[in-house]
């Protein structure tokens, strides 16, 4: 219990620890962060508890996604706003000239150095503390990837830029060397992370909100579940195989059987049975716990991400059984089987195979409909729980 992804809104001026602190007071003293922010900086922190902090170097790996303020004419020691001006330029950058810069020279695969003040070890202690004591460091140079870059503002030598980097790259390196190309000199005037994979700040929660921290995660069900999800629509032979797996899987595991469907079809298709009468198919098979959602305006534009971490806060899932094809999510922002890891070691995830049947390789909810518009309908019975009259 108490195993949770928690996004958080880290605030500006203190340290990550410190924001991390809201969730070991009110969650989970087990807890840990993926990504330090610097203490100028605001924005998404993911903090991983209990068994999720295993997982901490998977979200290492992931994509992050950067507001970045860069202010031209000046350069600072720490290349952020705490720092002491150690050089100035007089030199106007213009948009133009700064939009070739960032497409011919800040795009791909690219070396970086990383700056001084960092927390990057030299023989066992930190960058910043050897500068601090008036040692000479050398930071050699690394590869990092810049996927994307988009000026989102410019004015009075002052640039927002929402950059797309990957693991290891350091935002205020970018702006002393984009400057630099400008003929001038910069730093990181004000930073807020965005995104982590598939991750958005706007679903996380400010780390000074305590109150949702002492609600929102203190309701997790103390049953174990192996879960799975879908519209069964038609309760196929296909539906019957997943959710007969589900069974089976939380019962070799010493864990409960949890059923997730929706209400109606979230693509607005006919259904193909009353949803008593799905509910009544469903429960042949005894599952521990049948949840049925409300297909609405609301749920059908949240992120992948946002409906996993809302069943993670609801329910103690330790493995999930699914087809191929599987997505739930927004179609904009969805979670995919490949996405998965990130909440599930691989054991956990069991991927069935495709169930086929009247010539065809895999038995879906559109076949079957096709099937009974051409009123082929003892056709469509043999392949469903429920005959149609």
């Amino acid at each position: 219990m108490k195993d949770f992804i928690v996004l958080l809104n880290k605030s500006e001026g203190i340290t990550s620890a410190a924001s991390l602190s809201c969730v070991k007071r009110h969650v989970n003293k087990k807890a840990g962060h993926t990504g330090t922010l610097d203490k100028f900086a605001s924005g998404l922190l993911i903090a991983l508890t209990g068994r999720y902090t295993k997982f901490t170097e998977k979200f290492f790996n992931l994509k992050k996604t950067y507001l970045a303020t860069i202010e031209f004419g000046k350069e600072t020691d720490t290349l952020d706003p705490e720092g002491e001006v150690i050089a100035t330029s007089d030199t106007v950058v213009n948009k133009s000239d700064l939009e070739h810069v960032l497409k011919t020279n800040f795009s791909g695969t690219i070396k970086q150095t990383p700056p001084l003040y960092s927390a990057l070890k030299v023989n066992g202690k930190r960058s910043s503390d050897r500068i601090r004591n008036g040692e000479e460091v050398n930071l050699p140079e690394r590869d990092i990837t810049i996927y994307s870059s988009e000026i989102v503002s410019f004015e009075n030598n002052i640039a927002v830029i929402r950059f797309t980097v990957s693991r290891g790259t350091y935002i205020r390196s970018l702006a002393r060397d984009i400057a630099l190309l400008l003929n001038s000199r910069g730093y990181l005037k004000k930073l807020v992370r965005e995104k982590i994979g598939i991750f958005d700040l706007n679903d996380s929660i400010k780390d000074s909100d305590y109150d949702i921290f002492k609600t929102e995660y203190q309701n997790q069900s103390s049953d174990e579940y192996i879960m799975c999800i879908g519209v069964f629509d038609a309760m196929h032979i296909g539906h019957q195989a997943l959710i007969s797996k589900t069974v089976k899987t939380a019962k070799d595991r010493g864990c409960k059987s949890l059923v997730l469907t929706f209400d109606k079809s979230p693509k607005n298709r006919e259904s193909i049975m009353t949803l008593d009468d799905k509910i009544a198919c469903i429960s042949s098979f005894n599952p521990h716990r049948i949840e049925v959602l409300k297909w609405d305006e609301k749920l059908s534009s949240i992120s992948g991400a946002r409906f996993m971490l809302s069943l993670q806060k609801k329910y103690n899932i330790k493995g999930i059984v699914l087809g191929k094809d599987f997505s739930v999510g927004s179609k904009d922002n969805p979670v995919t089987i490949n996405e998965l890891n990130l909440f599930f070691n691989d054991k956990d995830i069991i991927c069935i195979e495709d169930v086929g049947g009247n010539g065809v390789d895999r038995v879906s909810s559109s076949y079957i409909q096709s099937l009974i518009k051409e009123g082929k309908t003892k056709e469509a019975s043999s392949l469903m729980f429920k005959q149609i009259p």
